[in-house]
């Protein structure tokens, strides 16, 4: 197993390293980044990025990047005339990084007075924002390659002082040598800068701001400009076409414009009245943003224009043709509204064939949507052409990240086909994401993919961007790979990066085994073969595929190898391109005979992907699509040897504890009982058979080892599974020993059960013979003991005369008892209860009860009393202090001089011998219970012990008993099981009571002292008694030397010999 996790972990290296490089095809690594060039003497920012256009002129062979600066201050005016911010426009060349103010208009602010009237023409460009939009023709088509520009806050007129906003457009034919910029004033005709309904005086013209928008439709000969502010911000949509074009108004109309126009290219334009509009109101922005399209034939190209603002600020798309005079309304389409109020629905506009049906999709931007909590998200939304039967919309919008403030979708663009599929494809911008994002959403059969191929974003360049994405060229191939390349702007920063596109390659692979399947028996060898396609646009000849074949995927214990012993084998193939011809190889494997499920067959699965041609440049080597499967598998099947497909099995067992009284249990005596199971299979091969044990609570497992198992829950280890014989084939059973860990249980536990199942792959014939459940019966066994004892047997009291007794010091005595559990079974909870004479019947306290010493498992365990409190005990230990208190009430100490104690004395009014009985049973005493509680007593033998102290007031006592006659006072204790589960068998004593007492007696029965004379007499007496016997045996011979000789051989059971020596009869 360590062999496949370092197997394991290389795969997974190379997966990760491969999935670094996966970007898709707009290469951030080779990117031309452009910046203003005049940064150090600008001011503020100069906004260059804010439009942008990459330029390829199809006649001559060159190509260029334009960029707008709209806040740009200019030098190139006449007269060095100073303007301020009027924008610029700057051309860039793509061999370098270097770009140069193209001139647009060099002629500054000019006036021409209108002496017949009180309008003046004045061509004022402060703060014109020139470059705040722009496009231009992609191909060569009608003699013509166009560049559009323009100011929308270009300010051409003065009445009375009052500028009008009016805006100016630019157009240059770049297929032209020496070109230079024709203007466009579609907005200053004096007679329609305001205009009066109703009394009521409008701006019309005026505040127009033509050029908000600039678009160049498929046909050549036409292009729309956007004037969002004509007729109180109604806005309409200005269309500019060649003057052949059939005027209805005939050439009078053109006269007024000859004046400003000569040229035939574009001198047509349409100014459609909006207020002959009906579906326009005050204040919608129409014209915003445009674009066109063959939404409905391939025949017919018709217009959109975004109203963010329209339909109550819900904002509306309207799509459109125009017709042949000015105050008509338009011919609408197709109507679209937002969904959200302030969305800004149709601020952004794109269109393409997204879809491969032929006919153009709209693309619709609403930057300021919000999701919950998250505002100015931004999304757009696609509308499919659905094969000429009108624009619908898909179902999901779209979004980037979806990240606060981030307004995804304030810039729109089709690039064409980015990976050459045949689908068009879409970038949205989030210039407010961070410092800005670009989204690449790639097209398809059925519409737009939801999820984003690429991102770029300002961190994948050097120096970072801000406002990165603010606008989006159209696709151009500038370096003649056969893909579209694409400019982005990041006006904050100042910069535009020109991205270029590798090619996409397509793969394909398939993976085949012979053969087909195996025996489930013995070891068995078979052929897997790797095929491999690479196709593509433009992509290199040919190309190395990287495979990596993984046998029996997914299997913790892989059941094939190749010849190296090993389960995973990765090689390179070069494949020719677009060949109809497949790259093929094929590798030996072998199944191990352990095939452990017959009914899953081993797959086997090959990866594949491109290798990196390192003496290709970066752009030129090919990539793939994202989300492109590069993934192949073969699954090999096994044979069984069942009659059928499914196999008919017959499993059953014998499953028994090995307890000697049956399913009884004794808590505690056995904590650790085997569960032998038998398994038998009477029917076809059983494969992948299982044991299941499971226990209820406090029950848990113990793993076997002879088996492979494991446990359901690790943490609750209450049921395993045990992987039996594979196959269990018909005779000899297996056997499985589980170990049942009972520590847990007490006396509180119920009976609990134990479930055996077994099963195995197949058609089980009798089923109800695979479960049984096993109802464990427990027995508690327990003896309660409890001893007693009284530290002081007898304490007495001195008799003062013959009816009075000395009371001055109060005798005291202390009681304990010891409790003992003995038995197996642990105990949860054990009462302990003392019953104390403390009170007379009459009221009169007879005993100090002082606080009780508990120890149980070396910790005090807590008693309460069931009535009154415990006296405060002021002695040293328990014991009477040494000081007492004297009459003027100063403590005596350890002085040598002797203390003056005051006598109290009593009266005893009984003149009987009779002892008093002092206990729980007398009329004479009230008790009281001391009450203790005792927890968690384990197995085996275990004792608790409470010893209290007493001390007995005389003169209570004196009331109550006989002058000669004392009394006995007695406690009673009982210890109580109260834990112990009504429901289990118990063997024991649950209850155990003893009794203490003290006697309290008279000093004349204390035993007297023996007199010294007496102790005198019985010492002589011994000296005497030992003088005597000392002579005797002197007398008998005792001492001498043979005497103590025979003596000695008499106790060694030997005798005496002539020759000093000595024999044992036993053996002469």
């Amino acid at each position: 197993m360590a062999l496949v996790g370092r197997e394991l972990a290389v795969l997974a290296g190379l997966l990760w390293a491969a999935s670094l490089t996966v970007c898709f095809n707009l290469e951030p690594r080779t990117r031309l980044t452009y910046s203003y060039p005049y940064a150090a003497t600008q001011g503020r920012e100069p906004y260059f990025g804010f439009a942008v256009a990459l330029q390829i002129n199809q006649v001559n062979d060159t190509n260029w990047l334009m960029v707008g600066a709209p806040r740009a201050n200019s030098s190139i005016y006449k007269n060095h005339q100073q303007i301020t911010e009027p924008g610029a426009l700057f051309k860039c060349n793509l061999n370098g990084q270097k770009c140069d103010e193209f001139i647009v208009d060099d002629s500054g602010n000019t006036e021409i007075p209108n002496q017949q009237h009180e309008f003046s023409y004045h061509d004022m460009k402060n703060f014109g924002w020139l470059g705040g939009s722009l496009d231009s023709q992609p191909n060569f088509r009608e003699d013509r390659q166009v560049t559009g520009v323009c100011a929308p806050r270009w300010k051409n007129q003065i009445y009375r002082y009052q500028r009008y906003m009016n805006g100016a457009c630019y157009w240059i034919d770049n297929s032209k040598p020496n070109a230079k910029f024709n203007k466009k004033l579609p907005l200053v005709n004096h007679e329609k800068q305001t205009t009066t309904i109703n009394d009521k005086t409008f701006y019309f013209y005026g505040h127009g701001q033509a050029g908000m928008s600039i678009h160049f439709p498929d046909d050549q000969t036409k292009f729309i400009v956007g004037a969002p502010g004509v007729f109180n911000w109604h806005g309409t949509v200005i269309l500019y076409q060649d003057s052949n074009w059939n005027n209805p108004e005939g050439i009078a109309r053109r006269k007024r414009y000859t004046w400003w126009i000569t040229k035939r290219d574009f001198q047509h334009d349409t100014v459609p009245n909006p207020s002959y509009f009906t579906r326009i109101r005050d204040c919608d922005l129409f014209g915003y943003a445009v674009t066109s399209g063959k939404f409905l034939s391939e025949r017919q190209i018709l217009y959109a224009g975004g109203a963010p603002r329209g339909a109550d600020s819900y904002g509306k798309v309207l799509v459109f043709d125009f017709t042949r005079f000015d105050n008509n309304d338009l011919t609408v389409m197709k109507e679209m509204q937002g969904e959200q109020l302030g969305e800004y629905f149709g601020s952004a506009l794109t269109a393409a064939d997204i879809n491969g049906d032929g006919l153009s999709d709209l693309v619709v931007g609403s930057p300021m949507y919000s999701l919950p909590n998250i505002a100015d998200v931004g999304t757009f939304r696609t509308y499919l052409s659905n094969n000429g039967r009108g624009l619908h919309i898909q179902s999901t919008p779209y979004y980037g990240n979806k990240v606060y403030l981030a307004r995804f979708g304030t810039s729109l663009v089709s690039p064409g086909d980015l990976n050459m599929d045949g689908y068009k494809d879409i970038i949205a911008g989030a210039p407010w994401e961070g410092n800005g994002a670009v989204y690449v959403f790639l097209g398809s059969a059925t519409g737009l993919k939801q999820q984003y191929s690429q991102r770029l974003a300002p961190e994948d360049f050097n120096p970072v961007l801000r406002g990165f994405g603010v606008s989006l060229s159209r696709g151009n191939d500038i370096d003649k790979n056969g893909y579209p390349d694409l400019a982005i702007g990041s006006f904050l920063s100042g910069h535009v990066v020109v991205m270029k596109t590798r090619p996409v390659a397509m793969l394909s692979g398939h993976l085949t085994s012979s053969p087909a399947n195996v025996a489930w028996e013995g070891i068995t060898t078979l052929n897997l073969t790797t095929c491999l396609q690479y196709s593509g646009h433009r992509i290199p000849s040919s190309s190395s595929i990287q495979v990596t074949l993984i046998l029996d995927h997914d299997s913790p214990a892989p059941r094939a190898v190749f010849n190296s012993k090993k389960y995973i084998l990765t090689f390179n193939l070069t494949v020719a391109a677009n060949s109809a011809q497949l790259t093929c190889r094929s590798e030996q494997v072998t199944v191990k005979e352990d095939k452990i499920d017959p009914d899953q067959p081993i797959v086997m699965k090959m990866d594949y992907d491109l290798v990196k041609n390192p003496r290709l440049e970066l752009i030129k080597q090919p990539v793939t699509n994202p989300g492109e499967i590069h993934s192949n598998i073969t699954r090999v099947g096994i044979l069984k040897g069942c009659v059928e497909e499914v196999c008919r099995v017959d499993l059953t067992f014998d499953a028994k504890l090995d307890l000697e009284q049956g399913n009884k249990l004794v808590v505690g005596q056995r904590t650790k009982p085997v569960l032998q199971v038998q398994v038998f299979s009477s029917g076809e091969p059983a494969y992948l058979p299982t044991m299941v044990v499971k226990v209820d609570l406090p029950l848990t497992l113990l793993l076997p080892t002879s088996h492979d198992c494991k446990f359901f829950d690790d943490d609750l280890r209450t049921s395993l599974e045990c992987q039996l014989s594979n196959p269990l084939k018909k005779g000899g059973p297996d056997t499985v020993e589980v170990s049942v860990d009972a520590s847990q249980l007490t006396d509180r536990s119920t009976s609990p059960g134990i479930q055996v199942d077994v099963a195995g792959e197949g058609h089980e014939l009798k089923p109800e013979d695979n479960q049984l459940f096993i109802n464990l019966q427990l027995v508690a066994q327990a003896d309660m003991v409890l001893h007693g004892d009284s530290k002081e047997e007898q304490v007495f009291y001195t008799h003062v005369d013959k009816n009075h007794i000395n009371a001055t010091i109060n005798p005291r005595f202390t009681h304990s008892y010891v409790v003992f559990k003995r038995g197996p079974t642990p105990i949860g909870e054990v009462d302990l209860n003392i019953d104390i004479p403390v009170n007379t019947s009459d009221g009169h306290k007879l005993v100090k009860l002082y606080p009780p010493k508990t120890t149980f498992k070396e910790q005090p365990f807590q008693c309460k009393l069931s009535s009154g409190s415990f006296d405060i005990d002021i002695s040293d230990n328990g014991n009477v202090d040494d000081g007492i208190i004297s009459d003027d009430g100063e403590m005596g100490g350890s002085s040598n001089a002797e203390p003056h104690i005051k006598e109290l004395t009593v009266n005893v009014e009984n003149e009987g011998d009779e002892t008093q009985y002092f206990n729980c049973s007398s009329s004479l005493v009230r008790c009281a219970r001391l009450s203790c509680r005792i927890y968690n007593w384990p197995q085996g033998t275990n004792s608790a012990k409470i010893s209290f102290n007493m001390e007995v007031d005389l003169q209570v006592m004196a009331r109550y008993i006989n002058m000669k006659g004392g009394a006995i006072f007695a406690s009673k204790a009982s210890a109580n099981i109260q834990s112990l589960n009504s429901l289990l068998d118990f063997v024991g004593e649950k209850v155990a009571q003893d009794t203490v007492v003290t006697y309290i007696q008279p000093d004349t029965l204390r035993a007297k002292g023996i007199p010294w004379w007496v102790i005198l007499l019985a010492v002589l007496g011994g000296l005497l008694l030992l003088g005597l016997l000392a002579y005797g045996m002197y007398k008998s011979g005792f001492f001498k030397r043979e005497k103590m000789e025979e003596m000695k051989a008499q106790q060694a059971n030997v005798v005496p010999s002539n020759s000093y020596g000595t024999s044992n009869p036993g053996y002469q």
